[in-house]
Order: C-alpha cells, then sequence, then structure tokens
C-alpha cells in the first residue's frame, strides 16, 4: 500500500482541476471523498471508533474547498485584502489535515506525534505560500494558463495529505 500512497496527490491534482471548471461538486466533495477514502484504505479501517475522526476530517476539508478566492469585489487584483486572503486560503487547506494527524496517532502509537505535528506544519507553511504564489500570479501576471494553477494546488494538497498518512 506504501507504492500507492503517491497515487494520491495526482488524484487530488485532476479532481481539484476538474472542480474549478464547471462541476464545482467535484472539488467540494470528490476531492475531500478521495482523501478520506485513502486513509481508509491505508489504514484498513482498523478501528471503528476512528469513524467521528474520518467524518470530522471529510467536513474539514469540504469546508476549506469551499472558501472563496477573493473576499472583496470581483477578481484578485480589485483589493489589496485579497493578495493576503489567498494566502490564508492556502493555509486553511492544510488545517483541514490535522484530523489525520490524531487519526495515524491513534492507529499506530509508537509513532511519535512530534513527527506528525512536523510534517504537518512544513505541508502548511509551504502550501500557503505556494497557494499564495501560484493564485496570485493567476490573478496578476497570468504567467500560465490558470488550470496549471488548479492543478498544482490540488497536488500540493494531496501530497501534504499523502504524507501525513505515510507512517515513515
Amino acid at each position: 500500500m506504501r507504492d500507492l500512497n503517491w497515487t494520491l496527490p495526482g488524484l487530488t491534482a485532476f479532481l481539484y482541476a476538474l472542480g474549478g471548471w464547471s462541476f464545482k461538486w467535484i472539488r467540494r466533495f470528490g476531492m475531500p471523498a478521495a482523501i478520506v477514502l485513502y486513509a481508509i484504505l491505508y489504514y484498513r479501517f482498523r478501528k471503528k471508533r476512528n469513524i467521528p475522526i474520518y467524518i470530522v476530517l471529510f467536513v474539514a476539508i469540504w469546508g476549506a474547498t469551499t472558501l472563496p478566492l477573493t473576499l472583496i469585489g470581483n477578481g484578485i487584483p480589485a483589493h489589496w485584502f485579497n493578495s493576503i486572503w489567498i494566502f490564508i486560503v492556502g493555509g486553511i487547506q492544510i488545517v483541514a489535515l490535522l484530523p489525520l494527524v490524531f487519526l495515524s496517532k491513534t492507529l499506530y502509537p509508537k509513532i511519535e506525534l512530534s513527527d506528525k505535528i512536523g510534517k504537518w506544519v512544513v505541508s502548511l507553511v509551504l502550501t500557503s505560500i505556494f497557494y499564495g504564489f501560484f493564485v496570485l500570479n493567476s490573478g496578476y501576471f497570468n504567467w500560465f494558463e490558470h488550470k496549471w494553477t488548479e492543478l498544482f494546488l490540488g497536488l500540493c494538497i494531496g501530497a501534504s495529505a499523502a504524507w501525513i498518512i505515510g507512517k515513515e
């Protein structure tokens, strides 16, 4: 199952980009479902008492993927606060993965919680920076197509989830 760990980023990248088109429900429901189902498969659904953690994980990712990219006006350049908000949204997308840290700790008690939290913090910082950079690039400079931005953002979220889920 460890070799399949890195199929998740490709799947989430595809679902995130597809949801950026006209199928918003794919990003909002498909991507959280993919991450939760992958966690269930990876952990082999060992303890039924962890079902609430899976539900919280799904709801958290769903909530993070429904956040708007702009709060004020229409478009990123419309207001200065939108440029700051983009980095916050990137961080919230990874904050939604926090239940994975506690899920892995309940299933593998020998794993140091500090290792999982360390992976989560690194994912939080890097994804916030990448998310902000790519979305601001798409809003201001248009160096490349916005669909590439969506693919990369989904890849960041999936890679973070896969890295946190993995036992190593």
